[in-house]
């Protein structure tokens, strides 16, 4: 599957997008702001994984673990401006 292909997948950009204003975010807390099931959020995680995008760490205690951009994930969302996109969506939501 192709990156073009991976982005244009339900949720995608929205993870990007949180991911790129909050640095590192616990599954739980993705889960939440998105509302996404736990397979469809389970998926488009593995397939930003795999495309090098996102990648999974430990947090500082070691017990759990955060998502947080890799640096071609940081790259890609620089190009799609979606720190930009992401605030404007907040202020709309409001």
């Amino acid at each position: 599957m192709s990156l073009k292909q991976t982005l244009r997948k339900t949720s995608v950009i929205e993870i990007l997008g949180i991911l790129v204003s909050n640095d590192r975010c616990r599954y739980t807390d993705l889960k939440k702001t998105l509302g996404l099931s736990s397979s469809t959020l389970t998926r488009r995680l593995i397939e930003l994984q795999k495309k090098g995008l996102v990648e999974l760490i430990p947090n500082l205690n070691k017990k759990q673990f955060e998502y947080r951009l890799t640096t071609q994930g940081k790259q890609l969302a620089e190009m799609l401006a979606l720190d930009r996109l992401t605030k404007a969506l907040a202020t709309i939501k409001r």
